[in-house]
């Protein structure tokens, strides 16, 4: 589930999202399986907070 302007998004294996740089956005795995992502970030600036 990732979450992004207000807005919840499903995704499955294979997918991919776009979220626009400056937008606020989270994920969760709510699968019992550990999960991965890959996230692409292109040079800048930029500021990562990690929540639990």
């Amino acid at each position: 589930m990732v979450g992004v302007d207000n807005e919840e998004h499903v995704v499955s294996a294979g997918d991919s999202l776009l979220i626009p740089a400056g937008t606020v956005h989270w994920y969760r795995n709510e699968r019992s399986e550990e999960g991965a992502f890959i996230c692409a970030v292109p040079n800048g600036d930029d500021a990562i907070e990690l929540v639990e």
